[in-house]
């Protein structure tokens, strides 16, 4: 394997390390933090709605709650397993730095066979698979979006990567939404217009 290809290797190894860290952390976050919070903010829409009882919208506030409370109650199931994912979270990170610093050794080479840093890589990958835990919770690849774009230093990787804003900084979710959106504009549009040409004859 050529210098330029190994580089690349290593970026989209880095990558795949650190997001996975990212998401192992936004899963403990959610586990030690949401309930709590859910829970605080249910006390405050109930308060006001002991305030407000004829809010047209209470029913609906209502069952949101509800769903909130589900979702809650999810997320304790992995509260006996949240401190495995803090301490998987970190030892990714630490992966993640070896990867960056056997980069960089690479970068600064003038060796045309990279034989021993290939093994270092899969040693660093084997670890890699031990630790993940491929069971996160809902929402946390969303989050770990968020922090591995918005929070880390990740200029090492774009540099074979070249992260664009569409292509990668936004979440898939995102863009699904944004293209439903957009049809059901263009629908809505259609029908308004075809409605408008009846009236018209």
């Amino acid at each position: 394997m050529n210098k330029d290809d190994f580089l690349k290797l290593i970026a989209t190894r880095g990558y795949n390390v650190y997001f996975g860290a990212k998401k192992h952390f936004a899963t403990y976050d959610i586990i030690e933090k949401l309930p709590r919070g859910l829970a605080l903010f249910g006390v405050f829409i109930g308060v006001w709605q002991l305030w407000k009882p004829d809010f047209q919208f209470n029913d609906i506030i209502s069952f949101m709650l509800v769903l909130a409370g589900i979702y809650a109650y999810t997320i304790t199931q992995y509260d006996s397993e949240k401190k495995s994912y803090n301490e998987a979270a970190v030892k990714l990170v630490q992966i993640h730095n070896e990867l960056h610093s056997l980069y960089l050794s690479v970068k600064s080479s003038n060796a045309n066979s990279f034989e021993n840093e290939e093994t270092r890589l899969q040693e660093l990958m084997d670890q890699y698979y031990s630790v993940s835990k491929s069971k996160q919770i809902f929402f946390s690849h969303t989050f770990a979006h968020f922090k591995f774009f918005g929070e880390s230093q990740i200029q090492w990787m774009d540099e074979q990567l070249h992260f664009t804003f569409w292509s990668d900084k936004i979440p898939k979710v995102y863009k699904l939404l944004f293209y439903i959106f957009v049809i059901l504009l263009l629908l809505a549009g259609l029908a308004y217009s075809v409605v408008f040409a009846i009236n018209e004859i």
